[in-house]
């Protein structure tokens, strides 16, 4: 019978692995790395290695790209969405607000008049609940994508007292708008005491239209400040704050707050549209949990055909543990070996994914000429995003090791506790 050890020259022949220092850490890597390199494993062992390692590729492709994905869909949505609508609005109604000095905070990046109301609009065709934005024409280019994405008319055409609007494009198809339509608007005008609210009903003129691909194109309105102050009658102070951070909007509030009490009133973008960003956070999370169940198959994988290694390798177990080899020694051979497996599935997972990430929309854009559809048709997108986070690629890394790693344990544990005099005397 031949065993796969080989021992360094300098281990004498009682008590092998007795007191031989640093060697004993040297030694199990030593024997991991021939059993790795043996070709005399059976045929059905080398095909369970081979299907483990194919198994933690796959895993970490199916991560790497959908995470990436995921991540795009988030960025593009924030871009869109924060990027046009308030990250912070504040109602000066006793005029204790100095512009100069908001500008001039750390986190703030720019401040433009602005004031925001709800109503209805009624088309030719249709009537829909809106949301009006009244904005300062010279400084909303600094606070705003909006400007960037009109397709028809410009920004300029909201001159005061000419109740022109913009909107979106899509609002415009439904209501059935083009340039130069009328149509009529419908503000609520809650009294003083707020028991009651007064319909207040005015005619504007459409000049243009934007197109942000997201839901603001089906609920957005945008006319010029003097406009909407002289439509509502509310004349209070507003002003809309850009922040350098969008996630400092609650800070930031917190600090106006304290700083102007009740005189000021504050709102910001969490209270309409935090719900819908931590839901996305959620899928992402639940995503990658469900996605990991690729890598245990895998690591399965890996349990069994380290099983069935120690079985085939019993007989060089019992021969180990009777020249002295310690146990972790022993148990450290198994777990180099599914680390093999594992790391360089892993490696090969990232060398295959990470390029297949970058490039999702490229490969989507082909398969999609190839086909001749569309996959994201009907949707507020063109193409399929992705977004690659270096964090995101060492989480995928870490849990895809740790998997690996555990699956290791049982089949080494197992290795440990044979009784090498009864494999012996069966052998």
């Amino acid at each position: 019978m031949e065993y796969l050890i080989e021992l360094p020259a300098t281990i004498g022949d009682d008590q092998v692995f007795a007191g031989t220092g640093h060697l004993k850490y040297l030694i199990p890597v030593q024997i991991a790395i021939r059993y790795a390199s043996s070709r005399k494993e059976s045929g059905y062992l080398s095909f369970i290695s081979k299907v483990s390692l194919i198994g933690m590729s796959l895993g970490v492709i199916v991560l790497t790209v959908i995470v990436s994905v995921m991540n795009g869909f988030d960025t593009e949505l924030k871009h869109r969405i924060l990027g046009a609508v308030p990250h912070v609005v504040l109602i000066d109604g006793d005029n204790v607000l100095d512009v100069r000095k908001l500008i001039k905070h750390p986190g703030v990046n720019s401040v433009a008049p602005f004031q925001e109301r709800q109503g209805m609009v009624v088309g030719r065709s249709a009537s829909k609940l809106i949301t009006v934005y009244g904005v300062d024409v010279t400084s909303e280019r600094s606070v705003s994508i909006v400007a960037d994405h009109i397709v028809q008319g410009s920004l300029s055409a909201l001159v005061p007292g000419s109740n022109a609007v913009l909107m979106g494009r899509a609002l415009g198809y439904q209501l059935g708008l083009r340039i130069g339509d009328e149509l009529a608007i419908v503000i609520p005008k809650p009294n003083p005491g707020g028991q009651s609210v007064k319909p207040i009903l005015a005619k504007v003129v459409v000049e243009g239209f934007f197109q942000l691909e997201s839901e603001l194109d089906y609920g957005l309105m945008m006319i010029s400040l003097p406009d909407l102050q002289r439509i509502s009658k509310d004349t209070r102070a507003g002003y809309r704050v850009r922040l350098n951070d969008i996630f400092a909007a609650d800070s930031y509030s917190n600090q106006i707050t304290e700083s102007y009490g009740g005189r000021v009133e504050v709102s910001n973008w969490t209270e309409q549209y935090g719900d819908f960003f931590k839901t996305v956070k959620m899928e992402k999370i639940m995503m990658f949990v469900l996605l990991s169940f690729v890598v245990m198959i895998a690591a399965f994988n890996i349990v069994s055909g380290l099983s069935m290694m120690v079985k085939d390798k019993s007989s060089d177990i019992a021969i180990l543990t009777t020249l002295g080899l310690p146990t972790n020694s022993l148990m450290l051979i198994f777990v180099i070996q599914g680390a093999v497996i594992g790391l360089l599935g892993i490696f090969v997972g990232l060398v295959i994914g990470l390029p297949i990430a970058f490039y999702v929309p490229e490969i989507v854009s082909f398969i999609e000429n190839f086909v001749g559809a569309k996959m994201l048709a009907g949707t507020y997108f063109s193409e399929v995003p992705s977004d690659v986070r270096l964090e995101d690629i060492i989480v995928i890394v870490g849990v895809s090791i740790f998997i690996a790693l555990s699956a290791t344990l049982y089949p080494a544990y197992s290795a440990s506790r044979l009784d090498p005099a009864e494999v012996l005397r069966r052998d």
